[in-house]
């Protein structure tokens, strides 16, 4: 809701909204940015939720600057390769999984993160006020601008918030983060299994990569949608009367991505563990980029839990470009990898 649109109705609902606040107010680093963790607040519902102001300063300013520059991509590979698609924040709150304070231990069951307009919202207006009525201030960031808000709802109901010694150590446990590397390297790939182990450098780290390709094929998605639906009837996870329907929705997808008779290139490959490759063809890289609908396909196979010629895990990925059946061949590039990467958050005291 913001000022424009704002009924004294919903206003009243907002500043009833939180029954309860306990101040933590303190503040540490998380990577490069500062966190400042306000407390918990018990909404009337009974969800409890911890909310943490952040601020990256670096993130910002790069928005800032790619903001005054940016013009619309004229080819795929410009629109994957801009600087805004490589800008990504510094590891956030927004990832925690587990939270304890104390001997108080939470799950997370939902997270969020949100810039702070107090010109236009009243949810971060009344929200801000309630904590500074019950002491809260937070001192180093008083002048901070584009700061961002965490609200992360903890997995219990209650009708008063828990007995927490706030001058506890609170520790976080992260979901695993995604960082995504550009690599750009043309491969030439030709139907069969028989391929080098590919090296390769990485353009910002500079450590040495490998990838080995274990089998290049054509994919047909209409046989594997059957596939699929089969399996999904078999196993429950799908009702006899809502086939039909699903069908045709999975249909319409599949006709906008690959029209029957045609097909897509699939590369099983393995690599360290902790990587996923993302493969485009030259011809597409060097297209313009389509401004309509967008699809994409979730490919799941078997290859996923087999294990490829150097004994690690082979993973299949697809090219998403139509080709006929008589296709052998295709000039492409190894564009991109993203790493599981396992962050330990410092305790905040």
């Amino acid at each position: 809701m913001n000022f424009y649109s704002m009924n004294f109705n919903e206003l009243r609902e907002i500043v009833h909204q939180i029954k309860d606040i306990k101040i933590i107010g303190r503040t540490t680093n998380l990577g490069a940015i500062i966190c400042h963790v306000m407390g918990l607040a018990l909404e009337a519902d009974g969800k409890l939720k911890l909310y943490i102001l952040e601020y990256d300063e670096a993130f910002q300013m790069a928005g800032q600057e790619i903001g005054d520059v940016y013009t619309f991509p004229d080819t795929n590979r410009a629109s994957m390769i801009v600087p805004h698609h490589h800008l990504n924040p510094s590891p956030s709150y927004i990832n925690a999984e587990k939270l304890c304070i104390g001997e108080h231990e939470f799950t997370i069951t939902q997270s969020g993160n949100r810039s702070i307009s107090l010109t236009h919202s009243c949810i971060d207006i009344v929200l801000f006020t309630q904590f500074m009525n019950a002491g809260w201030y937070p001192e180093e960031l008083q002048d901070k601008e584009f700061l961002r808000l965490t609200e992360i709802t903890l997995q219990t109901e209650c009708n008063a918030i828990p007995d927490i010694d706030i001058h506890s150590a609170i520790t976080v446990t992260m979901h695993p983060a995604y960082k995504r590397c550009m690599v750009e390297k043309p491969i030439r790939l030709t139907i069969g299994e028989n391929f080098p182990k590919i090296y390769f450098t990485d353009k910002e780290s500079g450590k040495e990569l490998w990838v080995q390709i274990n089998r290049v094929y054509l994919y047909d998605i209409w046989e594997g949608m059957e596939t699929s639906l089969n399996e999904a009837i078999e196993s429950g996870l799908l009702k006899e009367e809502a086939l039909a329907e699903y069908k045709i929705q999975i249909e319409k997808t599949n006709q906008a991505l690959c029209p029957r008779g045609m097909y897509f290139f699939a590369i099983e490959y393995e690599s360290k563990d902790s990587i996923a490759f993302d493969f485009h063809s030259k011809q597409w890289l060097e297209s313009p980029p389509h401004r309509g609908d967008s699809h994409s396909l979730v490919f799941v196979s078997d290859a996923e839990i087999q294990l490829g010629k150097l004994g690690t895990k082979l993973i299949t990925a697809l090219i998403q470009e139509p080709v006929s059946r008589d296709t052998k061949e295709m000039d492409a590039e190894i564009f991109s990898y993203t790493e599981t990467i396992i962050r330990n958050c410092p305790k905040i005291r």
